[in-house]
C-alpha cells in the first residue's frame, strides 16, 4: 500500500512539472513569441487568474539554464505568461495558440492551431 501511494504521489508531481512546459521557453522561441506580442493585441488565457488581457507592455528575461541552454520567462503587463496557454484574437471567430506558432512542445500547444474565440465558435 505505501508503494503505492509514494508512486501515485510521484506521477502527479511529474505530471503537473509538464504542465507548463511552455512557462520558459528557449532564447529563439521567446523571441518569436515577443513578435507576436504587439501593444493593443489581444490575448486569451486558459488556466489563468487573468483570461483575457490586452498586451500593454511585453517583456523577457533570463528564467535559468538547464544543460548549457538559457530559458527565459515571457511576461505581458508585467505577469508570467505561458506561451502554450495563450491565445491570440484575431477576430471574433478565431485566435491562434502562441505556443503551437512557435514551436513550444506542450500538451496544451497540442490544441489546434486555430482555436474558435467563442465556445459556440460565433
Amino acid at each position: 500500500m505505501r508503494k503505492i501511494i509514494t508512486i501515485l504521489s510521484l506521477l502527479t508531481m511529474t505530471s503537473s512539472a509538464f504542465a507548463d512546459v511552455c512557462g520558459i521557453v528557449t532564447k529563439e522561441q521567446g523571441e518569436k513569441t515577443l513578435s507576436f506580442l504587439k501593444k493593443g493585441a489581444k490575448l486569451t488565457q486558459t488556466y489563468a487568474l487573468q483570461p483575457k488581457l490586452v498586451v500593454k507592455t511585453v517583456s523577457m528575461t533570463k528564467s535559468t539554464n538547464m544543460g548549457g541552454v538559457d530559458y527565459y520567462d515571457i511576461r505581458v503587463n508585467g505577469e508570467s505568461i505561458d506561451p502554450g496557454h495563450t491565445n491570440i484574437v484575431l477576430n471574433k471567430n478565431v485566435s491562434l495558440n502562441i505556443g503551437r506558432l512557435v514551436g513550444c512542445d506542450s500538451a496544451a500547444s497540442d490544441a489546434d492551431l486555430i482555436i474558435p474565440t467563442s465556445a459556440d465558435g460565433k
